[in-house]
């Protein structure tokens, strides 16, 4: 049996067992030259086997369409993968031998993958809690019963403090959050509380910014009740003062608060509140009116964009999306011929921002999505600027489909929704089983999508500001690439035992890198993607989570070189690494100072780069990762602290000051500090039963 490509640039011995690969006859076919990955990703490579897939895929919203060959690439050489119809693969390593895979083997994938149930929630494969296995082996050392503690008194008593910090940490957090649901709510019928100038200024960042991807609202039109909502704001029928409260709410999730506006976010979660108050109560004709679903759709993407219930808007979309199929917003309207066209656009509109909100929901949720392309026959919305239509029925001739309008984002997301809504039915969907013709499938799904982020660009309106453009190009790049990492994450683990899943560890870090670092940044994104919850909270979890598992495979794989012996390539590389897994630390702590009241992220990464910064250094390893866990928390503890005191939250004296003496010493339950009852991390401290390596 030939090594792996891996193993020939390491100079080891091949570790794939031979159960899974026997030697076969050259590849029968090689592929083409080019390579797909988006130019503009950051060049990072896999030293194993740097898959890419040939330029096929399969049609974004036609019939699927497999992929049957992709290529992989390395450092020192090529190798060549060839999937044929027969149902085996096989590679050539310089044209001299190959291996075969056999189906079975691949099948086995589907072993590990698991769903995890979570207090009262299930957690599918695409949720970021599965498959986070080489950072469980690094926590694992905060394990009380762990080896290396037993019999240490002073590594116990660190393992005490560091539980002690965390039970702190949710205890201010609890307050935190008492403090701003016991806050009074808003009075519909109050004036408003901020002066219309910088309400404004948010309503045009909402038109100019969201109102690209998620097409909501027809621009002119909403701006006429606008004026009409200011000329008697006590007077206005409550859903239109809905509307315009979460249109500022979340043009406000993108401006940071200055010293002028300190109660921004404070005032936009009581109007998200009122909101949702309106729709909770006895159900109403307005509800189920375009205006009450555009109240709905905004309330979601709000939710989202100021962490205010923004991980659990799943169950939410479940009663926008029936709303909207009860509207018949799921059948084209040129099935109702009385329609104008202002009313048919808004419809086809609206009905492609509930298929784009319900595919990133399920997603997140880890459950598969609840419609498919075959429960309806709406149209992309027409090529028009909102200009070209009006609400007297009459409407200019559609631009040309090479013409970038208002509309052209969402047209381009829509006709991208087929591979998407696949992606999340076959990562979550009970049914599903890895097999080669279903990774023939995850390879021509991926192909569209990583073509999609490489046509985006044409599809942005280039004649607005750079600051828009770059907003919707990072908006609509998340809303795609996160589908490659989500898809591919969940089966790094399986390239242990498979050179198979060299193509999938370099997606999941490919698209990790360019979702934490966008090649051109946009400071109001940023600021978005720190802020929110649900798509965008989930967007830095798993592509740090990808960064942090690919640096411990490396030092783990590399270790048998010794540190002293890395080539200047693998050094180079464990740097790109290194610095990509301190942006997702930056970013978590970050997001604790806007709101985050989840440290348990940051104590993993910050343990994990410890560990990369002690490879080579196995004598005093344990020590120092629980040292970097505890310095971790008091980071964060200070942080919370200081929010606390920022948002006016109550705090006794005793606890500026508090120190773990404060805290009844008693036996240390992992299990018992969860940092919030509704979203909690993966299992820190436990490994399952298969996996029970200690880090030394």
């Amino acid at each position: 049996m030939e090594p792996c490509g891996h193993c020939i640039f390491s100079n080891k011995q091949c570790h794939y067992g031979r159960g899974s690969a026997q030697l076969h006859g050259h590849a029968d076919e090689q592929t083409s030259d080019g390579q797909i990955v988006d130019e503009s990703a950051p060049a990072v490579h896999v030293h194993a086997l740097s898959a890419t897939p040939q330029q096929v895929s399969v049609p974004l919203m036609g019939p699927r369409t497999p992929s049957v060959l992709f290529r992989r690439t390395g450092h020192v050489s090529d190798a060549q993968l060839t999937v044929p119809r027969s149902g085996v693969i096989t590679t050539s390593l310089d044209q001299e031998t190959s291996t075969i895979v056999e189906r079975n083997d691949i099948g086995n994938a589907s072993q590990e993958s698991t769903i995890s149930l979570n207090k009262s929630r299930v957690f599918g494969k695409s949720h970021w809690t599965n498959s986070t296995l080489e950072l469980q082996k690094t926590a694992a050392v905060l394990n009380p019963e762990d080896e290396h503690a037993i019999g240490n008194e002073d590594l116990a008593r660190l393992k005490w403090e560091i539980g002690s910090l965390l039970q702190m940490c949710k205890s201010l957090s609890k307050a935190i959050k008492s403090h701003q649901t016991s806050m009074p709510r808003c009075d519909s019928q109050a004036y408003p509380s901020i002066a219309k100038i910088i309400v404004d200024q948010m309503v045009c960042l909402y038109a100019t910014r969201f109102e690209s991807a998620f097409r909501i609202l027809h621009i002119p039109s909403f701006w006429r009740e606008y004026e009409m909502y200011w000329s008697g704001p006590t007077e206005t029928e409550t859903i239109l003062r809905l509307k315009v409260q979460l249109v500022t709410a979340l043009g406000m999730s993108i401006c940071p608060p200055t010293m002028d506006t300190p109660d921004l976010y404070s005032t936009a979660r009581q109007w998200l509140y009122a909101a949702q108050d309106w729709l909770a109560g006895p159900m109403k004709k307005s509800c189920i009116t375009i205006a009450g679903l555009q109240v709905q759709c905004l309330l979601v993407l709000a939710r989202q964009a100021l962490a205010l219930g923004g991980d659990l808007v799943w169950i939410s979309m479940g009663t926008v999306t029936r709303t909207a199929m009860q509207m018949g917003l799921h059948r084209d309207p040129s099935h109702f011929k009385r329609m104008g066209v202002l009313e048919a656009e808004v419809r086809r509109r609206l009905w492609a921002t509930v298929l784009e909100l319900n595919v990133q929901a399920a997603l997140d949720a880890g459950v598969p999505p609840t419609i498919s392309c075959d429960d309806f026959d709406t149209e992309a919305p027409s090529n028009f600027n909102d200009e070209d239509i009006d609400n007297q029925g009459e409407a200019l001739p559609a631009h040309s489909i090479t013409v970038v309008t208002e509309s052209s984002l969402q047209r381009f997301l829509f006709q991208c929704l087929r591979p998407r809504l696949e992606v999340a039915r076959i990562m979550n969907g009970i049914t599903s089983v890895p097999s080669e013709d279903r990774y023939n499938d995850y390879i021509a799904l991926t192909t569209s999508i990583v073509n999609a982020c490489r046509g985006l660009g044409a599809y942005i309106n280039n004649t607005n500001s750079p600051d828009t453009a770059l907003f919707h190009r990072n908006f609509a790049d998340l809303l795609l690439r996160r589908f490659i990492l989500q898809i591919h994450r969940p089966l790094v683990g399986q390239t242990r035992t498979n050179p198979l899943y060299y193509y999938s560890r370099k997606m999941s870090l490919d698209a990790a890198m360019a979702i934490l670092s966008p090649v051109s940044r946009n400071t109001e994104f940023a600021h978005l993607v720190l802020l929110g919850a649900g798509l965008f909270k989930n967007r830095m979890i798993h592509a740090s989570l990808a960064v942090a598992s690919e640096l411990l495979m490396e030092i783990k794989e590399q270790a048998p070189l010794g540190h002293h012996l890395l080539t200047a390539d693998v050094s180079a590389y464990r740097k790109i690494l290194t610095e990509a897994l301190k942006e997702g630390i930056r970013q978590s702590a970050e997001r604790i100072r806007l709101g985050e009241t989840n440290v348990k992220l940051h104590m993993k990464l910050s343990m994990a780069l410890c560990q990369s910064e002690m490879a080579g250094e196995s004598s005093s390893l344990t020590h120092h990762l629980v040292q970097s866990a505890k310095k971790s928390l008091e980071q964060s503890y200070a942080t919370i602290l200081e929010r606390a005191a920022s948002e006016g939250v109550e705090i006794e004296p005793w606890e500026r000051g508090r120190t773990f003496e404060d805290v009844e010493r008693t036996d240390f339950d992992p299990e018992s500090f969860s940092m919030l009852s509704d979203f909690n991390l993966d299992d820190l401290f436990f490994l399952p039963p298969e996996f029970n390596t200690h880090v030394t």
